[in-house]
């Protein structure tokens, strides 16, 4: 007919009884196997259990922001982003500091964690790293890196 609304879809576990524990929603695909005429193995991907826990079996891919919301906080937005770098030690040489540039969500206000990962053939370690401006992150060392050290940094706004 005409202007007729849509109805929900809903998915229900199996009730329980007295203190009998409710089931869960359980989403299942199955791999791939050798070439047959056998049916592969079903896992478990995403389970929807009590008081709303979501259990995910793989990684969690968001093309957006997250938006979390309990009790305490209304709507928040959280920006998280990570990503490495590579110290290039070229000018002025043998400096122990670099501001790196370009870098997707970096505000002023970011919070930063940098850890030194790979090609570094010295002792120095990272003495601080701050969101300097817009965009960019200055990292200070002790000691001189190796040029072509990999330092990742995982930012929260």
């Amino acid at each position: 007919g005409t202007d007729v609304s849509g109805t929900s879809l809903e998915l229900s576990s199996g009730q329980s009884t007295g203190a009998g524990t409710g089931g869960d929603i359980l989403f299942k695909i199955s791999g791939s196997g050798a070439s047959s005429s056998i049916t592969n193995n079903q896992e478990t991907v995403l389970s929807l259990g009590a008081g709303g826990v979501a259990n995910i079996a793989g990684n969690l891919n968001v093309g957006g922001a997250i938006d979390v919301t309990d009790a305490a906080t209304t709507r928040n937005n959280l920006g998280v982003y990570s990503g490495k770098l590579e110290w290039t030690n070229i000018a002025p040489a043998g400096t122990n500091i670099e501001t790196f540039t370009g870098i997707t969500g970096v505000t002023t206000s970011s919070v930063i964690i940098v850890t030194k990962n790979e090609g570094d053939t010295t002792s120095g370690f990272i003495e601080y790293a701050i969101c300097s401006i817009y965009g960019s992150i200055t990292i200070k060392c002790t000691g001189v890196l190796s040029a072509g050290t990999k330092i990742s940094y995982f930012i929260i706004n």
